[in-house]
């Protein structure tokens, strides 16, 4: 009997033993959710002690192989209470936000070579998620940049391919160089037009560094602010693949032009001679000339890792087709990217990075311009058939040769391509000797080759009416002619840094950064433009090397510019308390000559988190207070000129104003000074100051931080384009002539829903101010006119200058002659005289404009201008709002600026059909017509009549004011438990720049125009309209 009980006994024992070691052999496999049921993704799940482990994936869920029964899990993840369970084998855990605690706080940020978390970062860093930007159909990082974060002025300058944009990060530091941000991407500097190399869904963090005293790190590349882009990497865990497609279309507002008839009765207005064409034609020019225009956007991507191993990888495609009817108008990029860490042992780390990507657009030659299409006569028909012209062919049938057939034009110029190729790549070694220290070496490179070609074919150009003698060359351009170029250019960054971080008597701890970094550019580029081809009508011959006429041109170039730098940085942290840092970098640069070439700048922080003291801890309402102050210097070496301290000479070969030794056809040339040399030339300066506060209130729901700011520039990189003519001296020398200041303030406050709750909402809003004041400048230290030194100039159909800046004032005010209001009959003409009587505008006539006569002296001239506002807005704006609830999902944002003027250039067109240009619909009962019929719109006059008209005036300047809802997006998502083999799956619909207010009456309050200098913008030309696009997009993940 006590055999058999004992028998039994064992038999029990051992099956408890089997089935323990067999489920100790079993994966745990385990679902993390919140409190609310949601599941949480990226939540670490760690054997207790070791890195041995996983994490969860986007649908909360995980699963770990052979670990022992019992085994004690440590979960953790940023929000949330940290926990530790035991293993079983079907496992379901629940975490608890931490709604005392700041995840924001908590949240490591890139301030440059190395991170931070949040609380102890005492210099002026915005940040924005990579997940706020899923599923944007944006082709440019830029864009998407706008309204996201105070401070940040992005301008896009309309819907042209490729697109571009301005980002000024707290206004502009210099008026003749680049102001720019630097882009920096993994570690790899990008330069400063980098944002157009960047996938927007390999985004995991952007950091956009804003004053000095964080910039400082990087140096002189750094003046105008750094964009920090953290791309994803590859999580511990199972393999995962995601796609997201999707298809749109893109167009521009229609600006309804005038028809014929009202366009006739406007010239008869301007010109009783004006003759209407026999056999009138009423083209709509928009409709003929603009389409709608196909967007695609695919990405797909890759990551996984286990405790040595995690790689990350993607490849993206975009395409937009261009906006015109004729031609193949389209720009399409290819992005690829892979990240590869490796962690051989605990104190070494290996990683790199390789980015190729690719880029191909056509754009029309002859029809990049918008001035064409809502600037051409309605009464022109798009093709007349002459057997003596061929297609390409253009008339007008004014003497403006300017008002072209842009379907003309765009056939002409449809033979337009243009590449580019380029690999950016990185590679790191990082070691930690002892605890606490980092040794990291990281080798940095990005080369791009570009090509261009192009081809016009021969064709007519001028009146429909005129004659043509086709052998006559007045009215015949020469030739077809065929052009290409080629560029190609490469640069290394070596940095070396070292990072010790020590804790000393548990209250102190100090961290130290020491680095130097070398960098090395080469740049080599050729251009040419060449006449006839050897068959026109075969477009196989469209290429410069079968051309066989003369040479238009021939150019080339190259360049090469060496940098070094030593850098440091010393962190203080008291008690979570009290935090200090200060940088301190040391530049060289060979654009500069002898002990020039180097610079120092230093910078200093401080910060102060209220909230941790224990007089402020019984306020409850109040959960976090950090006051921050700032000081910094950081450097600009942006010439566009690599030997600025040498002579540049030219050679002259006989003529009439130089000797030339010896026969003139065959001697020697002498050399010119052609742009003066300057060895004291050096560094630009930029000077910042900052002051500001970071707050959440009722249970970190309300959020608020505020910045008030000066940043001053001084040593200004100045081109003298005038020289000293009476001492012989040309123009061209480079000098350090000026400083300017911008002022300003940024706000941002929030408010967001409590982590248990199902609807899930943050709102928040962005508000800045800026404001440029010139402090010196120049020699004498004259007004910065409009005009001046190489900036824009209205002088063919305006009279500039536009712009006035003075010592002590605003930059870029609009300087001219204040209307008062519109003479309504001789009387009011004869009535406006001065004190003897005579009459101040004695050619005037009843319709004009009465300007104000300023100083009173009885005429007009420049000594009546004043100041008629400012193109720097008052206030800039962004909001953003996100919304979640039950897989939906809700996020717009917008963007405005209020308070500022544009010069409406474009209004003498469109509003008065100047040199009979086509007008907006309407002007006709908008203009003057007799006494009392308008007094805003002066008559309509013949093109040169009354001179008056052409002055500029605030009649040319319009409120700029508007808001614009530049992203709209509805998703839902649908997870594992309702698609199986799916992880996840979500659909969207997402419009981009669909709503603008404003009362504007240009085509679009937006202006930037690449072509003019930043102190000289806020000019509307009719330059592109922004795109508004729509579009349907699928994310899939596996």
């Amino acid at each position: 009997m006590k055999n058999n009980i004992l028998k039994k006994m064992l038999l029990i024992c051992l099956c408890s033993s089997v089935t323990t070691v067999s489920w100790a052999q079993s994966a745990v496999k385990g679902l993390v959710k919140s409190i609310t049921g949601d599941p949480i993704s990226g939540v670490s799940i760690l054997q207790k002690g070791t890195k041995k482990g996983t994490s969860t994936g986007t649908d909360g869920r995980f699963s770990i192989s052979k670990i022992s029964a019992g085994t004690m899990l440590t979960v953790t993840s940023v929000g949330y209470y940290t926990i530790e369970i035991p293993a079983k084998a079907n496992m379901e855990i629940v975490l608890s936000p931490q709604e005392n605690q700041l995840t924001e706080v908590e949240v490591s940020v890139d301030k440059g070579y190395g991170k931070s978390k949040r609380n102890a970062v005492t210099s002026v860093i915005s940040s924005v998620k990579g997940s706020d930007l899923t599923g944007m159909p944006s082709t440019n990082l830029g864009s998407v940049l706008q309204g996201r974060a105070s401070g940040v002025q992005v301008t896009n300058s309309g819907g042209s391919n490729p697109p571009t944009q301005k980002i000024l990060i707290r206004g502009f530091t210099s008026l003749q160089n680049s102001t720019d941000p630097l882009v920096i991407m993994d570690g790899v500097n990008l330069g400063r037009t980098g944002l157009n190399f960047v996938n927007l869904n390999d985004i995991e963090t952007i950091d956009i560094l804003k004053d000095a005293s964080g910039a400082a790190i990087y140096g002189s590349d750094a003046s105008g602010g750094v964009i920090i882009i953290t791309t994803k990497k590859g999580r511990l865990g199972r393999f995962q693949t995601d796609a997201d497609v999707s298809y749109g279309s893109a167009f521009y507002q229609n600006p309804k032009l005038a028809g014929a008839d009202e366009y006739i009765a406007i010239q008869k207005r301007r010109n009783p001679a004006y003759i209407a064409p026999v056999n009138v034609a009423n083209t709509d020019w928009w409709n003929a000339t603009i389409k709608s225009a196909n967007q695609i956007n695919a990405n797909l991507n890759f990551s996984g890792g286990t405790d040595k191993l995690s790689s990350f990888g993607s490849i993206g495609y975009v395409k937009t087709d261009g906006n015109f009817t004729v031609g193949n108008s389209y720009w399409q990029k290819i992005l690829a990217r892979l990240n590869l860490d490796f962690t051989p042992k605990n104190y070494l780390k290996i990683g790199f990075t390789l980015n190729p990507r690719f880029e191909n657009w056509e754009n029309p030659g002859g029809g990049g311009d918008l001035m064409p299409v809502v600037r051409t006569e309605p009464t022109l028909p798009i093709y007349v058939s002459r057997p003596q012209y061929n297609e390409y062919s253009q008339f007008s049938q004014t003497s403006i040769d300017r008002n072209v057939n842009p379907i003309a034009a765009l056939t002409r110029g449809k033979f337009n391509k243009n590449y580019a190729i380029g690999i950016i790549g990185s590679a790191y070694l990082d070691v930690s000797p002892i605890k606490n220290l980092h040794l990291r070496s990281q080798m940095n490179i990005n080369t791009t080759q570009t090509y261009s070609a192009g081809y016009t074919p021969r064709f007519n150009n001028g009146n429909l009416d005129r004659n043509f003698d086709p052998a006559d060359v007045s009215t015949l351009n020469k030739s077809d002619n065929a052009y290409n170029n080629s560029g190609h250019s490469f640069n290394w960054i070596w940095t070396q840094t070292a990072n010790y971080t020590y804790t000393l008597a548990a209250d102190h701890t100090f961290g130290l950064l020491t680095g130097y970094e070398a960098r090395k550019e080469f740049g080599v580029g050729n251009s040419a433009a060449r006449y006839k081809s050897q068959d026109p009508t075969n477009s196989d011959y469209y290429y410069l090397n079968y051309m066989q006429g003369d040479f238009i041109s021939t150019g080339g170039y190259e360049y090469q510019d060496t940098w070094g730098a030593i850098f440091g940085r010393v962190n203080y942290n008291y008690k979570e308390k009290y935090f200090a840092e200060g940088i301190l970098r040391r530049d060289v640069s060979t654009r500069f000559y002898n002990e020039s070439k180097y610079a120092v700048f230093p910078s200093a922080s401080i910060g102060w988190i209220a909230t941790n003291e224990k007089f402020l801890q019984s306020f409850k309402k109040l959960n976090y207070l950090k006051i921050r102050a700032s000081y910094g210097q950081i450097g600009n070496s942006s010439l566009n000129d690599p030997a600025a301290y040498l002579n540049f000479l030219s050679p002259s070969y006989g003529s009439v104003n130089v000797a030339t030794f010896g026969d003139p056809r065959t001697g020697y040339p002498i050399y010119t000074v052609a742009r003066p040399a300057n060895p004291k030339l050096k560094w630009e300066r930029d000077i910042d100051k900052n002051i500001g506060f970071d707050s959440y209130w009722f249970g970190n729901q309300l959020y608020v931080n505020s910045e008030l700011y000066k940043r001053t520039a001084k040593d200004l990189l100045f081109t003298d384009y005038t020289g000293r003519p009476e001492l012989g001296i040309p123009g061209g020398q480079k000098l350090n002539l000026g400083q300017i200041s911008n002022k300003g303030w940024e706000a941002t406050i929030g408010y967001k829903s409590k982590p248990k709750n199902k609807l899930k909402f943050d709102v928040s809003a962005n508000l800045s101010q800026n404001t440029p004041y010139l402090d010196s400048y120049g020699l004498t230290g004259d007004p910065v006119l409009g005009d001046a030194q190489g900036a824009y100039r209205l002088t063919e159909e305006l009279q500039g200058p536009y712009t006035k800046s003075e010592i002590g004032q605003e930059i870029g005010k609009y300087w001219g002659y204040q209307v008062l209001n519109i003479f309504q009959n001789q009387t009011e003409i004869n009535a406006y005289t001065d004190k003897s009587g005579n009459l101040i505008q004695p050619n005037a006539k009843p319709g004009d404009f009465k300007y104000q006569d300023t100083n009173g002296d009885g005429k007009l001239d420049d000594k009546d201008r004043v100041y008629l506002g400012s193109r720097n807005p008052k206030l800039e704006l962004g909001l953003n709002l996100k919304v979640e609830y039950k897989g939906f999902d809700l996020a717009v944002s917008g963007y405005g600026r209020f308070g500022h003027k544009v010069l409406w250039f474009a209004k003498k067109f469109l509003n008065q059909g100047a040199l009979g240009a086509n007008v907006l619909a309407g002007s006709l009962n908008k203009a003057w017509n007799g006494e009392g019929s308008t007094n805003l719109y002066p008559r309509f006059v013949q093109d040169g009549a009354t001179p008056d008209l052409l002055r500029f005036s605030s009649w040319f300047l319009e409120k700029g004011d508007y808001f614009r809802l530049n992203n709209i997006q509805l998703g839902y998502t649908i997870t594992e438990k309702l698609i199986k083999g799916i992880r996840r799956a979500r659909i969207y619909i997402n419009t981009q720049n669909l709503f603008t207010f404003t009362n504007y009456p240009g085509i679009n309050p937006e202006i930037y125009n690449p072509d003019l200098p930043i102190n000289a913008n806020g000019v509307d030309i009719s330059q592109y309209p922004v795109k508004k696009t729509i579009t349907l997009g699928l994310a899939i993940g596996l």
